[in-house]
């Protein structure tokens, strides 16, 4: 029940406080008394539309704050407790329009957003003019009324009941459906996964060496250049090893006459003999190494078919094979 309206510059009222006793009230009055300023201000503290046309002249804001009487109304207080909104057996209701149209709403005090403020309001107050929204009009408001004239309230709760465990049983069904699909595009993964890596017939000793093979071989040109330099200095007649070869020699005919140039003559002929093994191993890697094109091609075709499959995998080329595993 209305207990009382408070209106504050609103429209052509400055200041205006009513209290409403138990039972019907009736408001008359000429034409433009302010009979509809009242069914305004009410629409506005229920939560109805309005704009910054409303506030009095000169000032900054109108108010209005309708106060009800709930304490026998276990629908209203069910919504307010939902919305943690105490009442302690009474519902304040209260809405601000400032001068630039923006509004503020507050039930019990609290702030809240329009809609809530509405949806109280709807529950409190049905008004009925021209123009104007009818609940009666709403198709649940008429179903709730033929449910209560057909005495049909434990049918009805039952049906909600079944119903809510449809919807709650359709909602696992569905939940199970997208978890199988995506179980299955996860399987369908793993699967191309898996089929990509066993193609690539991964062999742990190559994919140890194919970035350093491919290294030396798209620049084959340039070693063999370079080492066959080297290979010369050290063969050619007075090269490196020639040198080494007569100041061993000069250095061991020394060491007869002073024992102390026994240890440096050891050094020197163990050069000697060191550098005479570089000459057969650079021999050796020389013939080891071509210029090979088509070669080069392949190991860059194949390096570059690990690395995708490393990039796709998050991982080292090197690790390759672990991720198979883990696939697997």
């Amino acid at each position: 029940m209305l207990s009382q309206l408070s209106v504050k510059n609103l429209a052509v009222v400055e200041t205006l406080d009513l209290a409403f006793s138990p039972g019907m009230s009736t408001v008359t009055g000429e034409t433009g008394a302010g009979k509809s300023i009242l069914l305004q201000a009410l629409n506005l503290a229920l939560g109805g539309r309005g704009d910054s046309s409303l506030v009095r002249h000169g000032k900054d804001k109108a108010e209005v704050s309708a106060v009800f009487d709930v304490l026998n109304q276990q629908k209203i207080q069910a919504y307010l407790q939902e919305q943690s909104l105490e009442d302690e057996g009474e519902c304040i209701l209260r809405r601000i329009i400032n001068a630039d149209g923006r509004s503020k709403a507050f039930v019990n005090g609290a702030s809240v957003p329009l809609s809530v403020l509405k949806g109280v309001g709807e529950l409190l107050v049905d008004m009925h003019g021209q123009n104007e929204h009818q609940l009666l009009l709403r198709p649940d408001q008429q179903r709730n009324l033929l449910d209560a004239y057909a005495q049909s309230t434990e049918a009805c709760a039952l049906l909600n009941t079944i119903v809510a465990e449809y919807k709650a049983t359709s909602n696992q069904i569905d939940e199970l459906s997208t978890n199988q699909d995506l179980k299955q595009q996860q399987q369908a993964l793993l699967q191309h996964q898996l089929q990509e890596l066993e193609n690539a017939e991964l062999m742990q000793d190559e994919l140890e060496h194919i970035e350093s093979d491919f290294k030396t071989s798209a620049n084959a040109a340039s070693l063999i250049e370079k080492a066959t330099a080297i290979l010369g200095q050290l063969e050619q007649e007075s090269g490196v090893n020639e040198q080494l070869n007569g100041l061993s020699y000069e250095l061991s005919l020394a060491a007869e006459t002073d024992e102390k140039l026994v240890p440096i003559s050891a050094l020197l002929s163990s050069a000697q003999v060191q550098t005479q093994e570089s000459i057969y191993e650079l021999t050796n890697y020389l013939s080891s190494l071509s210029v090979d094109e088509q070669t080069t091609t392949e190991l860059e075709a194949r390096l570059s078919e690990l690395h995708d499959l490393a990039r796709k995998h998050n991982c080292q080329i090197t690790e390759l094979i672990i991720a198979k595993d883990k696939v697997v």
